[in-house]
């Protein structure tokens, strides 16, 4: 028995997800699409970028999404639309998170995606906020664990596993993806590399 996990982002820009995140890899947000150049305190990330572990080497450019405001995404350097399955498809997503167990089909419950400081998955990062949003196959999932809307909402946010961003439950299958769109912003000065993004459900 295997378990395969796989951490995808859109190295084309064509919704195709060919890039992988390899075990030491970093995913950055960054004010530049070809480097690591700092971002604004306060200001959300206007770029996201696949790099190796030594924060200079970049694989290649992530799908941004930028937090506008509670209803409101920006995609890549476009304007802001409305955070809406109308407006957003999954390939729109910067994670495309794909999970198995080759033993056989498996159902998934209780599923949540978060930001921790990699150290306690309880405690959220430092000096930075992350928004988040789950694409599923017709709809856009904003909600926290047991609160409406905070996942996307730049006052609140995702962090720590018990305010984490509620992922649809998924049938029993071969094969389980999650598409995931995240946004984040300084809100303290310095380089905060210890941050992990982490998935969690039951399997039955």
């Amino acid at each position: 028995m295997a378990i395969i996990t796989t951490w995808n982002y859109d190295i084309n820009g064509d919704g195709t997800f060919t890039g992988t995140l390899a075990g030491t890899d970093r995913l950055v947000f960054s004010n530049s699409d070809s480097a690591l150049v700092s971002i604004s305190v306060d200001a959300w990330n206007p770029n996201s970028l696949a790099m190796t572990n030594d924060l200079v080497t970049v694989n290649g450019t992530a799908n941004n999404c930028r937090y506008i405001s509670t209803t409101e995404i920006a995609l890549g350097a476009g304007s802001a639309v409305a955070l809406t399955a109308a407006n957003v498809v999954q390939n729109d997503c910067t994670l495309k998170i794909d999970w198995e167990d080759d033993a056989g089909d498996t159902a998934l419950s209780n599923c949540v995606f978060y930001v921790y400081n990699g150290t306690d998955p309880t405690i959220a990062p430092a000096g930075v906020v992350f928004c988040a949003f789950e694409r599923t196959a017709s709809a856009v999932r904003m909600d926290t664990i047991g609160a409406a809307g905070e996942a996307w909402d730049g006052t609140v946010g995702i962090g720590g596993n018990g305010n984490g961003l509620d992922l649809e439950a998924q049938a029993s299958a071969a094969n389980h993806t999650f598409f995931i769109g995240v946004s984040a912003k300084p809100t303290a000065f310095g380089l905060n590399t210890n941050i992990r993004m982490r998935v969690e459900f039951d399997v039955s």
